[in-house]
């Protein structure tokens, strides 16, 4: 005669189903989150090459970044379409840590939604402010000539440390959208135009207020726990305008170099103490 499970076996069965499940799904989703900051990783390492490659066919000059710049084609005003021809796919803007969905491209008035942001630092410690010191140089045809406006050029040899200065670094859109209202203007908050496209300044230089409220800034270490003793919330945190996979300043997240070379770092580490170590700032570019 078959003998049943009784009614308590079931329960114990169950109940073991019920505990590995809760360990092994916690397991499964660090697996899943890991690998997708190893996509992102490599996809920041391609556009850096892309970036490079660039650079290779115009003497050695980075892309430019525009800002705010209505006086040229949006199309090719910007660092991501002036380097798309260098990449296999677009899905290379995106990354697979970000939430929101892609836009088709060309299908929104402010162009599609992208994932990364370009070193356009204008300004830093003991550097005068609004002169280029990141790796993009700003430039803006319709305000060229204004007298606050000292965007630049940059070059590949001009760059002093270019392995120990950022390139490109994450910002979601996903983030974006969590800017406060001082943004509303750029339209759905697309991440494809400035100033969400680019960082441009710098904690102890300009504020970045001005514009963002902090999430065109760089990231500072010295901003790095609030009154409450926990990090402070993007983008007021030690992580400036840099995203992170769970959003939490402290953990880390994917940076691509002038060199070409990814590795993945937390954003306060690229830029400990602005005002204190101006030399170990990663995000400018002309530092000695």
């Amino acid at each position: 005669m078959k003998r049943a499970f009784t009614l308590i076996e079931l329960l114990v069965v169950i109940a073991i189903i019920a505990i590995l499940a809760a360990i092994l799904f916690p397991v499964f989703a660090q697996a899943k989150v890991a690998a997708k900051r190893t996509s992102e990783l490599s996809n920041t390492k391609q556009l850096g090459l892309a970036v490079l490659m660039y650079a290779g066919d115009t003497d050695d000059v980075f892309p430019t970044a525009a800002v705010y710049d209505f006086s040229t084609d949006w199309n090719t005003a910007y660092w991501a379409p002036k380097t798309s021809p260098y990449v296999k796919s677009q899905g290379l803007y995106r990354s697979t840590l970000d939430s929101l969905p892609t836009d088709a491209p060309g299908g929104n008035a402010f162009g599609p939604w992208i994932s990364f942001a370009a070193n356009a630092v204008m300004g830093g410690p003991s550097m005068t402010d609004n002169v280029s010191t990141g790796i993009f140089g700003v430039v803006n045809a319709g305000w060229e000539g204004q007298s606050w406006f000292k965007g630049g050029i940059i070059n590949g040899t001009g760059v002093t440390k270019p392995a120990e200065t950022i390139m490109l670094a994450p910002k979601y859109s996903r983030d974006v959208k969590k800017l406060p209202g001082s943004t509303n203007w750029v339209g759905g908050n697309s991440s494809f135009v400035w100033p969400t496209q680019i960082i441009i300044w710098d904690y102890t230089g300009n504020d970045g207020g001005f514009y963002q409220d902090w999430g065109s800034a760089t990231p500072d270490g010295t901003r790095q726990r609030g009154s409450n003793g926990r990090f402070l919330d993007y983008p007021y945190g030690d992580q400036g305008g840099v995203s992170t996979s769970d959003g939490k300043s402290d953990s880390s997240t994917s940076f691509v170099f002038s060199d070409g070379h990814a590795k993945g770092m937390r954003p306060a580490q690229t830029n400990p103490d602005g005002t204190g170590a101006p030399e170990k700032n990663m995000w400018n570019s002309k530092r000695n």
